[in-house]
């Protein structure tokens, strides 16, 4: 979505579910001029049980959280200089109160209207073909070969033998 300042300068923010092209949203890091879906300001001018999206995880950093359709964050308590956030998976974080979020919810009006139609046009993208290893020869996957679709007895492994099965996902 692109908006326009009052000095005329054009902005492109992600849209935000209950926002339509005569909403004003304002883009502030001092204070939080209402509570308004789609505006942005500093964590700690919100209040708890605020949906939000956009996050950063550092002061004056880029936003790296919640950046998808569809996704968002909640924020749970303000204890201190920090503010913690319940992730859509459960997890809580704690983010400085310095941080600036958007408030609301991503959406892509788009995303499901879009038909690429063949393989050719998801090539053009840079999206190589995903073949499942089961498919490939024994050379090229350890899980490869046989005949028609019967899968071997052995572990979930990577194309180089990593096994991915009974590990722990997180540091």
């Amino acid at each position: 979505m692109v908006l326009k300042s009052f000095n005329g300068i054009l902005l492109y923010r992600r849209y935000v579910e209950g926002i339509n092209h005569e909403s004003i949203v304002y883009n502030n890091k001092h204070i939080l001029i209402n509570n308004n879906i789609g505006n942005i300001s500093r964590l700690k001018y919100m209040s708890e049980g605020t949906n939000i999206s956009n996050i950063e995880l550092n002061p004056k950093g880029l936003v790296k959280l919640f950046r998808s359709s569809g996704t968002s964050s909640l924020i749970i308590l303000k204890e201190g200089n920090y503010i913690k956030i319940r992730l859509q998976s459960g997890k809580l974080i704690l983010l400085s109160e310095y941080c600036r979020a958007t408030i609301g919810r991503n959406i892509n009006f788009y995303l499901y209207q879009y038909i690429l139609g063949k393989a050719g046009r998801n090539m053009k993208l840079g999206r190589r073909p995903i073949v499942r290893g089961v498919a490939k020869n024994p050379i090229d996957h350890p899980h490869g070969g046989g005949e028609g679709k019967k899968s071997k007895n052995v572990i979930s492994s990577s194309p180089w033998g990593k096994v991915y099965r009974y590990k722990k996902t997180r540091k």
